[in-house]
């Protein structure tokens, strides 16, 4: 119910700001651009809980048919149509100017992690996907035993 592909810089719902770092080294609020020239690959606007159902619903694959899904999201470890899958966590994770994030959702343990940056570039490119990895390794031990 809070998630819409963005087709201005206008957003009605609660959000949190969007910044990007500018040659002064100042962090300039970039909230209101206008983030449908990244189509599908930065327009969606979402929140916690929309990614949380939409996590869980993408790796049991409610949302597509059965043989696109599995083109979706490989059975192996490796990069399907969008969809990342390193064995445990299937998920996703984007950059667009001001902010980066990462979903990922482990279907053994029906664990959803979840991380929002509205900073980028960061320091690190893509800082999300590799904090969401570094978070896994330290939390999944302590489900496993």
């Amino acid at each position: 119910t809070s998630t819409a592909y963005a087709e201005t810089g206008e957003m009605t719902a609660q959000y949190m700001h969007g910044y990007m770092p500018v040659d002064s080294g100042e962090l300039a609020d970039i909230t209101g651009g206008n983030p449908s020239w990244g189509g599908f690959a930065g327009a969606m606007v979402s929140n916690l809980h929309d990614l949380k159902i939409w996590a869980k619903a993408l790796v049991e694959g409610t949302l597509l048919t059965p043989e696109m899904h599995r083109e979706q999201v490989p059975d192996t470890i490796m990069y399907g149509l969008g969809v990342m899958n390193t064995g445990k966590l299937i998920g996703h994770g984007g950059e667009i100017l001001g902010y980066n994030t990462c979903m990922v959702f482990d279907p053994k343990d029906e664990i959803t992690i979840i991380l929002f940056f509205n900073r980028y570039p960061n320091r690190d490119e893509g800082a999300a996907g590799i904090l969401v990895q570094d978070l896994a390794e330290i939390v999944f031990p302590l489900v496993e035993n």
